[in-house]
């Protein structure tokens, strides 16, 4: 098996042999292939397909380096990164390492027995592993996977397009046919449906859960992925215990895990919002998606007419409703999105009339957002305040009743700080900086150093974040380059065909009203900008925005050419059934071409997990991992009473430390789990051990 070799002109030389676990054999023809590029977010590990054309974008900001995750991987070589320099050997790994932006072109696919394609991706969402075009694989997709080749266009790379967009837009030409067709009665009915607020919002409730667990047989209910969906399901645990911290454990290195304190108490490093959803499970973010779907058309109502902003709720469902992975996770995305809706809802109304209803709303929209992230919260106050700058006497009068609607988040906050940290003015999330270093500061701040002995995760967590900050500190340069790069993730918020009307909302922008949804949308991109580690989940709150941004720009063209509008809708409205309808049998070729969903896939993981469980008796699983060990694929998460736990999982920290878990936790069966053997060994211990 050959070497792989950096060399000086940060190339990657050609003929890699990559052994799988499997024991296959596959070559990847890397070309000359340039291995930096400023799209980097995270280690995307690539495997297993056959043969494969891989290009990035060089940028002299970066230079490749090498760590040892599974293999080679490439990573940006940062300042304060430990990794080995230029010209290091390793052998050919069993994952290779790609910067995110890297385009990805399949070759020669296999058609039979071929091996899945996973790309681990961090983008301080933690980890997720991409959806394999294997239909019984276990993967969820997130991010992109598949661009187009690398002769793309750069207008097209920006917008994340790619031949998958293509085909799929003449796919669903002819879908948006049909419903074109239908259009002379369905207006009317919707017209008559949209004028009733109240069956409109009931409707737009149902028809994404509906939809969701119409789809259970081949997507069941996810299981979490992330160590934020873990840490915020033990935040959840944690209160349906009725308290909202929990004892320190005597024991603590052998919990140790991504997203937790371990001290002053064992409490989850979540906001507090998402785990009161959660404290429901699954049924929680369905609630959540229905409500935000539902309060995205009481929203636009007060900005448009109810034909469009039955329309508006429509497009929610359909960009953020089954197929979308804030439905099949456990991130909070679509909370955070509701309590927007309250926001951007209660503002004109407002302005129109005060009523303390939508005063209190408001209130309580930003209590919300408040509970999920203080940052985000400052940013949508900084929202307000913009469209208080054309101030009114409804206005005015609104502001008691929001400061005392904000209260009982304040309180609930102050009061987790006291119980999690022991202080009222320290967060989890602080004290996690102090202890863990993570999560990060924004990057015009210092960034945060542990004060404690980290684990082999906790440490390889700690220094991909910081690779995600520029080496020679924040600049414009460094700002604009980040700025660049991500923005083409905002195609999250808008479906191929709504790219078409996006220059109709521009041309809209004529009075203050209209001008301030784009300050809005503004404040918010900047705002994210100053945060290292990206999150789509962070852009949350102002998702109503992106809607109504679309709604206006339809409107508007509307006014030009109601057919153009109309269609444009059509196409939507196909794109989603097309797609949708290859999910309900889970088993259409096509699949493979689809870039952009979140849907989950059966897990393996969780089917273990639930297996062991449901094993006789209370079991005690001690993960031993291996040096290479990637961070993002944590075993050790708990429930809030650790005593309690049918399954308690825990670090090998020797036999003999070992021994002392044992009796902290007598009568229960004690596992060996070691994760990275293949398959994944795991045998029961002897009472001595062994």
């Amino acid at each position: 098996m050959r070497n792989v070799r950096f060399s000086d002109t940060e190339r990657l030389r050609r003929g890699i042999r990559v052994e799988m676990r499997s024991g296959r054999c596959y070559t990847a023809d890397l070309g000359e292939t340039e291995c930096a590029s400023q799209r980097f977010a995270g280690n995307d590990s690539l495997t297993g397909w056959q043969t494969l054309s891989l290009r990035t974008e060089h940028n002299p900001q970066f230079s490749p380096a090498v760590a040892g995750l599974h293999g080679l991987t490439l990573v940006p070589r940062l300042a304060n990164y430990p990794v080995p320099t230029l010209g290091h050997h390793v052998e050919a790994p069993l994952h290779i390492g790609l910067p995110r932006g890297t385009h990805v072109q399949v070759i020669q696919p296999s058609t039979h027995n071929r091996p899945s394609l996973g790309i681990h991706d961090n983008t301080g969402n933690g980890h997720r592993v991409l959806r394999s075009t294997h239909p019984r694989q276990n993967h969820r997709r997130h991010y992109r996977a598949s661009h187009a080749h690398h002769a793309t266009p750069r207008i097209i790379d920006l917008m994340s397009l790619g031949a998958a967009d293509v085909l799929e837009l003449g796919l669903a030409a002819f879908l948006a046919l049909l419903a074109w067709v239908s259009r002379p009665w369905v207006e009317p009915f919707c017209a008559k449906l949209a004028r009733r607020t109240g069956w409109s919002m009931l409707v737009l409730a149902v028809l994404p859960v509906a939809l969701r667990l119409a789809l259970l047989a081949h997507h069941p209910a996810p299981s979490p992925a992330t160590y934020q969906e873990y840490a915020n399901l033990l935040g959840a645990d944690t209160l349906r215990h009725f308290r909202l911290a929990n004892p320190a454990e005597e024991l603590a290195p052998f919990f140790e895990t991504l997203g937790v304190l371990q001290e002053p108490t064992y409490s989850a490093v979540a906001p507090l919002a998402p785990a009161l959803v959660l404290m429901l499970g699954w049924v929680g973010v369905l609630l959540s998606t229905a409500a935000f779907c539902a309060l995205v058309y009481w929203m636009l109502r007060a900005w448009t007419t109810p034909l469009w902003a039955l329309a508006g709720g429509v497009l929610a469902v359909i960009e953020f409703g089954p197929l979308n992975g804030w439905m099949s996770s456990y991130t909070g995305g679509s909370l955070a999105a509701a309590a927007g809706c309250l926001v951007f809802g209660s503002l004109p109304r407002l302005r129109a009339a005060y009523r303390t209803r939508d005063a209190a709303l408001l209130g309580v929209g930003l209590g919300v957002v408040l509970l999920i992230q203080p940052y985000q919260y400052a940013l949508l106050l900084g929202c307000v305040i913009l469209f208080f700058l054309r101030p009114s006497p409804s206005l005015t009068r609104a502001v008691p009743v929001v400061i005392v609607s904000l209260v009982p988040a304040f309180a609930l906050m102050l009061v987790q700080n006291k119980q999690v940290t022991g202080s009222w003015t320290t967060t989890p999330a602080t004290l996690s900086q102090l202890q863990y270093g993570v999560p990060d500061s924004l990057t015009f701040q210092a960034p945060p150093e542990s004060d404690r002995d980290l684990t082999p995760q906790q440490d390889a967590l700690y220094r991909a974040q910081l690779s995600y900050r520029d080496k020679d500190g924040e600049s414009l340069r460094a700002f604009l380059l980040r700025l660049e790069y991500r923005v083409r993730f905002y195609r999250f918020f808008f479906l191929p065909a709504l790219y078409l009307i996006l220059p109709f909302f521009l041309i809209e922008l004529r009075e203050y009203r209209l001008i301030w949804i784009a300050l809005a949308l503004a404040v918010f991109g900047i705002g994210i900008n100053f945060v290292a580690a990206f999150d789509l989940a962070m852009l949350a709150p102002a998702t109503g925005l992106f809607v109504l941004a679309s709604v206006v720009g339809l409107q508007r063209l509307g006014r030009t050419n109601r057919q153009a509008a109309w269609l444009i809708l059509a196409l939507c409205g196909a794109h989603f059934v097309l797609w949708y309808g290859l999910h309900v049998t889970d088993s259409s070729p096509m699949l493979r071409y689809e870039t952009w969903d979140g849907i989950n896939h059966p897990d393996e993981k969780a089917a273990f997990i639930a297996a062991l469980a449901a094993a006789p008796g209370k079991q005690l699983v001690v993960v031993r991992y291996s040096e290479r060990h990637p961070y993002q694929e944590e075993w050790v998460h708990n429930e809030a009473d650790l005593g309690a736990a049918k399954v308690i999982w825990a670090r090998d920290l020797g036999q003999e430390e070992d021994q002392k878990l044992r009796e902290a936790f007598p009568g229960r069966t004690v596992w060996l789990l070691e994760p990275d053997q293949n398959p994944p060994g795991l045998r029961k211990l002897s009472a001595s051990g062994n």
